[in-house]
């Protein structure tokens, strides 16, 4: 079976990483006994992929979410489809924020697994990690998320430190501006580092978002397109 592009690879492991529209996550879970659902179609030079993801808040602090993803290669003579599956449990074990001098400091932990399908080969398990996560609210319009933590790679009994970093600006409380670095110490193992920039607009205030983003790997031409839809507060 021959490998997908390394930005394809990138991308899909990155979705069981983070909540839309940043690949970064936050240090926040859903309410207990509430619900999220975030959809988004993703456009890269090569490949494209449709994902769902859904989340949901067991306890204060504690969140489980699922994500599927399929995906498909855009231009080889014969187009190889991969399915995507991942789980994530976030518990952030300091329920109250901390105040400091930069801002409202708050963190937590996300565990996860990735598995993927080639084509119509078995599902097999891709790794496995844990992220810190960190929030920190500047101010009332910016906010600073960094997530870091160690991702083991079965395949190749490999383990690389991942590194998130996120700017998020809200210029009015109907849409947010974010930009980030994405990052590991082993290139080779997960792709080179990516850069991303997008915005959110909040059709429904904190209940129905929409959202744009783009990226771009480094030593990869060509840009990658998001867009996605975020439903958030569904009762359960």
């Amino acid at each position: 079976m021959r490998r997908l592009p390394i930005a394809a690879m990138l991308m899909l492991a990155s979705t069981s990483h983070g909540g839309r529209p940043l690949t970064s996550d936050d240090a926040a879970s859903a309410e207990r006994g509430s619900c999220q659902l975030e959809v988004w179609l993703e456009q890269q030079p090569e490949f494209q992929q449709a994902v769902l993801a859904p989340a949901c808040g067991l306890a204060d602090g504690l969140e489980f979410g699922l994500t599927w993803a399929r995906g498909r290669e855009r231009t080889a003579a014969e187009p190889l489809s991969v399915d995507m599956a991942s789980w994530a449990i976030k518990w952030l074990p300091v329920r109250s924020p901390w105040t400091t001098a930069a801002g409202t400091l708050v963190l937590g932990l996300k565990f996860s697994g990735d598995y993927q399908r080639l084509g119509t080969s078995g599902w097999q398990l891709q790794g496995y990690g844990v992220l810190g996560l960190a929030t920190l609210e500047l101010n009332q319009d910016w906010t600073l998320h960094l997530n870091a933590g160690p991702w083991r790679d079965k395949a190749s009994r490999g383990q690389a430190s991942l590194l998130n970093l996120a700017l998020v600006w809200r210029p009015m409380p109907s849409s947010l501006v974010f930009v980030e670095w994405l990052g590991s110490d082993r290139p080779g193992l997960l792709g080179a580092h990516v850069r991303s920039a997008g915005m959110r607009w909040w059709l429904h205030s904190d209940k129905l978002g929409l959202d744009l983003s783009a990226s771009r790997q480094a030593g990869v031409s060509g840009t990658s397109w998001t867009m996605g839809l975020g439903w958030y507060g569904i009762g359960f």
